[in-house]
C-alpha cells in the first residue's frame, strides 16, 4: 500500500492521467404507441408530456409514467461525452436546444421523444479525493507485482532442476520457468 506522500506524488506528477473530457448531461423520454394505439394517439401523447413539462412538472417523474424504456437508476438521464476534436458538438436530439431548454416532440420512427437539456460539464480535471482510492490500490498492485516477481527470481536462482532428457521432451526448454 502506497503512502499518504506517494498517493498524492502519484496524482500530481500523472493528472493527465485524471483528465476527464467535457460532457453533456440531458434527460429523454420515448413515446411509442400501447397496445390497439395508433402511432397518433402516442404523439398527443408525447405533446401532452411536453406541455406538463413546460408547466413546471417534473422530468423525472413524467419519465417514470410515460417512458417506454425508463430504467429507474438513469431517471432518463443521458450523459455523452463530447468529442476533444470537436468540442461545439451536441446530440442531436438536444442539437438546438441551451441548458434547461425542453424540445419539442420528436419524430423517431414509430416512436417519439421528448428531451430536457440539464447541463454541459466542462473539461476537468478529477480531485485529489475522488482519486485517492484508485491510485493506492494501483500502487498496492505494482508493489505486490514487484514483490512477486523479485520472490520468483529468487527461486529460479536458487533453485537446480534438471529434467532427464524424456522429462526435457515432455516440458520442453521454452516451458520450463526455472531455466529463464
Amino acid at each position: 500500500m502506497g503512502s499518504a506522500f506517494e498517493v498524492f506524488m502519484n496524482f500530481m506528477n500523472n493528472k493527465d492521467d485524471f483528465q476527464e473530457p467535457k460532457k453533456i448531461h440531458y434527460r429523454t423520454i420515448f413515446v411509442a404507441p400501447r397496445s390497439r394505439e395508433t402511432k397518433e394517439d402516442a404523439k398527443k401523447r408525447a405533446q401532452h408530456i411536453v406541455e406538463l413539462l413546460n408547466e413546471g412538472h417534473d422530468f423525472t417523474e413524467l419519465a417514470r409514467q410515460y417512458c417506454i424504456n425508463y430504467d429507474e437508476e438513469k431517471e432518463g438521464l443521458q450523459v455523452v461525452e463530447v468529442p476533444s476534436d470537436n468540442p461545439d458538438w451536441r446530440p442531436p436530439i438536444i442539437q438546438d436546444l441551451q441548458p434547461g431548454d425542453i424540445s419539442e416532440v420528436i419524430e423517431r420512427g414509430e416512436t417519439f421523444a421528448v428531451a430536457k437539456f440539464e447541463e454541459i460539464l466542462p473539461e476537468r480535471i478529477k480531485e485529489f479525493r475522488e482519486v485517492q482510492e484508485p491510485i493506492r490500490r494501483k500502487l498496492a498492485d505494482e508493489k505486490n507485482q514487484k514483490n512477486h516477481e523479485r520472490f520468483a527470481q529468487s527461486v529460479r536462482e536458487k533453485a537446480d532442476v534438471r529434467f532427464t532428457k524424456t522429462g526435457e521432451a515432455l516440458v520442453g526448454k521454452e516451458q520450463n520457468f526455472f531455466l529463464r
